[in-house]
């Protein structure tokens, strides 16, 4: 890439961006912090695999980023690499916007004083599942107090003001347009509870071999076993799969105790969120997983919270993806409620729990605890 000018002689150098080796050339990215580029465009490695001993490296060479992730390390040497009026291109996944993982990077890259700008590509190559980004970054100007986000959707660009990009995972909203942004910004205004540190998570059973572990019929000595798409809003299915418990011979298995108390259980393929009170101690495959809050809470209420359209807008607005975490049902708002207002969706829960499925009463009543007006309304339904 010689630019205009026909004689360049271009610098080539071989390099390890994320250990830093010296590979027998000049290792300026450790030692020579002063040499600094005008331009760095590149597409890094997604999703390296290291050691266990790698990875341990990493963190402690990095412990500001808390992650072994390749790309994120890679961003944060090559922005330290940038000249002061330099600007960086990088083309990354769209989980870099809002996955746990990629959270300290997120934060470190916010609050430097630059130019921030995302271009939304989608499933940009060829063979790779994961949606793609283009993040440009600019040290020749100074931050606006916000993000600028492109689509092929959108003829203009969204802005994100930066004060609706919340601590502590800092999730960049790059999908909702302007108006959803408001009424994101809205909702979380309200006092709330966050499942943050007030929760225990588990996942399901791993068998290593569901054709070995699971029938297709009840014996004496045989239980139900629920998957994801065994879950309804509110509801389990009635169950088409049994197992002969024995934690000891599965993969992976939760503490077994975790399976058997009063637990939400979450579908984890999914575009939104649907889950169901447990009360029945049932066994959970590894397409379902669940979740314990330990704060002062009514269940009842996160169920009906969660299934709820508003909940399914807040989902794919900041998330944006087709499997729930922990990390995303840790970051939805849990409003103050009065016992009223708590009593009024238990009460709703138990007309879902026995087979109602019209949920627009449901609906009305969240949009009506966040104060939304119609036109928002109208934009969480059109979203």
């Amino acid at each position: 890439m010689f630019f205009n000018d026909p004689n360049i002689k271009p610098n080539l150098k071989r390099h390890d961006i994320i250990f830093k080796e010296d590979s027998g050339f000049n290792n300026c990215l450790e030692n020579c912090f002063e040499e600094q580029f005008d331009y760095i465009i590149t597409n890094p490695p997604w999703g390296s695999k290291f050691t266990q001993g790698q990875k341990d490296l990493l963190l402690k060479k990095y412990p500001l980023l808390k992650t072994t992730e390749s790309f994120s390390i890679t961003l944060y040497n090559s922005f330290l690499k940038l000249a002061p009026e330099g600007t960086l291109i990088f083309f990354l996944p769209y989980s870099f916007l809002n996955v746990f993982s990629h959270g300290s990077i997120r934060e470190y890259l916010l609050k430097q004083r630059i130019s921030l700008t995302i271009r939304l590509l989608g499933n940009a190559f060829e063979g790779v599942m994961s949606e793609a980004i283009r993040l440009e970054i600019s040290k020749a100007r100074n931050s606006l107090n916000s993000i600028m986000v492109f689509s092929k959707k959108n003829p203009s660009p969204t802005i994100i003001p930066l004060s609706g990009i919340q601590a502590p995972d800092y999730i960049i909203p790059a999908t909702a347009a302007n108006q959803e942004l408001k009424v994101i910004e809205k909702i979380y205004q309200k006092d709330h509870f966050l499942l943050k540190g007030n929760a225990k998570f588990a996942l399901g059973v791993v068998t290593g071999n569901n054709k070995e572990h699971l029938q297709r019929k009840a014996t004496e000595s045989s239980e139900p076993i629920f998957r994801g798409k065994d879950i309804l809003p509110f509801q389990f299915k009635t169950p088409e799969l049994f197992i002969q418990f024995n934690p000891a011979i599965y993969q992976q298995v939760a503490p077994v105790e975790m399976y058997r108390q009063r637990k939400i259980v979450y579908r984890f393929i999914s575009d939104r969120i649907i889950c169901v009170l447990d009360s029945e101690k049932r066994l959970l495959l590894n397409s379902a997983n669940l979740f314990i809050p330990t704060l002062d809470y009514p269940l009842e209420t996160i169920v009906a919270l969660f299934n709820s359209e508003l909940y399914t807008f807040l989902y794919r607005k900041i998330f944006h993806s087709k499997k729930v975490l922990r990390s995303h049902l840790e970051s939805l708002p849990l409003p103050l409620l009065s016992q009223e207002e708590h009593l009024f969706f238990k009460v709703l829960h138990e007309k879902y729990r026995t087979g109602d499925k019209d949920l627009r009463e449901l609906d009305y009543a969240v949009y009506e605890i966040f104060g939304l007006k119609q036109k928002e309304i109208q934009i969480v339904e059109q979203g």
